[in-house]
């Protein structure tokens, strides 16, 4: 995968913060959703590229919210070629490992993941792709 736009969810830190970084390090172009707009304001500002990077303020859990934002990165880069489900949150009363961690409280958290391809997939069903 050389030159692709990607979007991923949750990208203001861990492990989608990096995975852009990593992606745009590698010539791709990226777009990262976060809830928090100082967070993905400061991520923007740190990750540089800012002709490859576009940010955009979204809750994953929000379907028209994840609709928006896969419409906003077509329209931006004429393109989406993958998605990376990656936003979840952990409740504030949650420990904080998976080890200490409840499976029974998992479920908002992991619902929000099969959204985002969904939506890619009803794009590229409908023609909207672009290659």
């Amino acid at each position: 995968m050389t030159g692709k736009t990607v979007l991923i969810t949750g990208a203001t830190s861990g492990i989608g913060a990096h995975t852009a970084r990593l992606l745009l390090e590698r010539g791709h172009r990226v777009a990262v959703t976060g809830r928090d707009e100082t967070k993905l304001k400061s991520f923007l500002d740190e990750t540089g590229h800012p002709d490859r990077l576009l940010g955009i303020i979204a809750d994953a859990a929000d379907w028209p919210a994840t609709q928006a934002a896969v419409t906003r990165t077509v329209a931006h880069f004429g393109a989406l070629h993958a998605a990376v489900a990656n936003a979840g949150f952990i409740p504030a009363d949650h420990p904080r490992t998976i080890a200490d961690g409840d499976p029974e409280l998992w479920a908002p958290m992991v619902l929000v993941h099969p959204r985002l391809p969904d939506q890619h997939r009803r794009r590229s069903q409908a023609g909207s792709r672009h290659d």
